[in-house]
């Protein structure tokens, strides 16, 4: 099952690109909406990641105000390379499995 999670958004879901024609702010008005980091834990979800992409990608909010990052927990059925392809297509799509696990390295070690 992968479940994603929201941080850091203080709105609740709306259409985003149509609130902000409404109000004439037009893209002045979408740079004032707060920056949303999509977090997706995953291990073996070959069958499901696209599917979950594809429905967080397919949303109006704005792409230069959302970041989705995919931490896949030592898959072995092709999930990372799934992801991988996601990211080469999609800037806002990172893999931070190794991410994570360097800043972990980094906050838990002796000599920092």
């Amino acid at each position: 099952m992968i479940k994603v999670g929201l941080i850091g958004c203080s709105k609740s879901p709306r259409n985003y690109s149509q609130e902000a024609g409404e109000k004439g702010g037009g893209a002045s008005e979408m740079s004032l909406l707060p920056f949303v980091s999509v977090i997706v834990p995953c291990r073996n979800e070959e069958g499901f990641i696209s599917l979950s992409l594809d429905s967080i990608l397919a949303s109006d909010y704005p792409q230069d105000r959302l970041e989705v990052l995919v931490v896949d927990g030592m898959s072995d059925d092709g999930t990372d390379e799934i992801v991988r392809e996601y990211a080469k297509r999609h800037p806002t799509v990172r893999n931070g499995a190794k991410a994570h696990a360097l800043q972990l390295g980094v906050e838990n070690g002796k000599s920092v």
